[in-house]
């Protein structure tokens, strides 16, 4: 390709799509699309091209958006599943939905400025914890909202000390990060303000989204 080709290569991007049809365009342009294309047809003349290329544009960013969706609800799904996998106190489901370099920082190990949770090894030992403590914990996941790689549950956490009667009940917001559907990160917080601002969200922001 020649330099002048180049540069007005360059320019059609800095101009835009119809500026520069406008600008370098013959009238009688013709485009073929690739015949190994479903459905491939060829266009003639600057406007016929044009619509063309602006139709596999607006499907294009389609597209797009439906896979960030897809995307956020795998996420929100993914929020039920580990719920469901801590309730079963099955370790292995847990895991698999855990990055292998994962980290877990529980609130009362935030608190007391403890060290936090890393790996799968880290988790397992924040798991035998937790249960030696609170046999019978259960989560149940009353809401979840998606912010881009970022999941924010609100949860209701219940258990019995273990050897005790005495009921616990708490609210609980936690906030996972994702990617290619495992969890990198997570961290639980004891006010959904916490949640929000941990995503770069406000209160006002979470309802003006909603």
């Amino acid at each position: 390709m020649s330099q002048e080709n180049v540069k007005i290569v360059r320019h059609t991007f800095e101009l835009g799509l119809d500026a520069a049809a406008e600008r370098y365009w013959d009238a009688k342009i013709e485009y073929h699309e690739d015949p190994r294309w479903p459905g491939a047809s060829s266009y003639r003349g600057r406007e016929a091209v044009l619509q063309c290329w602006r139709a596999r544009r607006s499907r294009r960013l389609l597209s797009l958006r439906d896979t960030a969706r897809a995307m956020s609800q795998e996420n929100v799904e993914l929020v039920y599943r580990s719920a469901d996998a801590f309730n079963r106190r099955d370790l292995d489901a847990a895991l698999a939905l855990m990055d292998d370099d994962v980290e877990v920082i529980p609130r009362a190990v935030a608190m007391e400025g403890g060290d936090h949770y890393h790996g799968h090894d880290g988790v397992g030992r924040w798991w035998k914890d937790l249960f030696d403590v609170f046999p019978d914990y259960a989560v149940e996941v009353v809401e979840v909202r998606d912010v881009g790689d970022m999941t924010v549950a609100a949860t209701v956490l219940r258990g019995h000390g273990a050897g005790s009667n005495v009921s616990i009940e708490d609210m609980v917001w936690l906030v996972h990060r994702w990617r290619g559907g495992k969890c990198i990160w997570w961290r639980n917080f004891g006010s959904g303000d916490e949640a929000l601002e941990a995503v770069g969200l406000s209160e006002q922001d979470a309802h003006a989204d909603s």
